[in-house]
């Protein structure tokens, strides 16, 4: 029997009053061809994904993350897929890599200093299986690749 954490607060529905996602138009996320996005549809996810992913691992002196993942898999429990992952880590990394996290740290109230010298860029990758990244390897080369073709800006 699966856990139950009570009723789970509907952000589109209770704060948006909306029936369905509006920003959804494609079912399979593409960085090279994306579907509307917006920020705030996430709520607090938001904010949580920039304090576990840059954060929390900038403010340590030493032993600093420099990479996270997360991912789902859906093929035995559709429940994962819909909820715009992809969308949010790659439009957010093309964000990032504009101007090296520095209006993503503002964003966040870190200091002119800290900024300054925290530079940071950020990869996506997907796994696909038609492209042949099927392994850690690959979809590091593949995120390193997303950082490298990424716009950068004048900061």
């Amino acid at each position: 029997m699966p856990i139950n954490r009570g009723a789970r607060k509907n952000i589109m529905r209770d704060d948006w009053g909306l029936v369905e996602n509006p920003f959804r138009i494609s079912a399979i996320y593409s960085p090279d061809n994306p579907d509307p996005y917006e920020k705030l549809m996430y709520g607090d996810q938001y904010e949580e994904f920039y304090e576990k992913f840059f954060l929390r691992p900038l403010e340590k002196e030493t032993n600093r993350q420099v990479i996270g993942a997360v991912w789902s898999t859906y093929e035995a429990n559709r429940l994962g897929k819909g909820y715009g992952k992809s969308m949010l880590m790659a439009e957010e990394a093309k964000s990032i890599n504009r101007r090296l996290g520095a209006h993503k740290l503002r964003e966040f109230g870190v200091s002119e200093d800290s900024i300054e010298s925290n530079p940071f860029a950020a990869g996506y990758c997907t796994f696909k299986k038609s492209k042949d990244i099927s392994s850690f390897p690959a979809a590091l080369l593949e995120g390193v690749k997303f950082i490298l073709s990424s716009e950068y800006g004048d900061e």
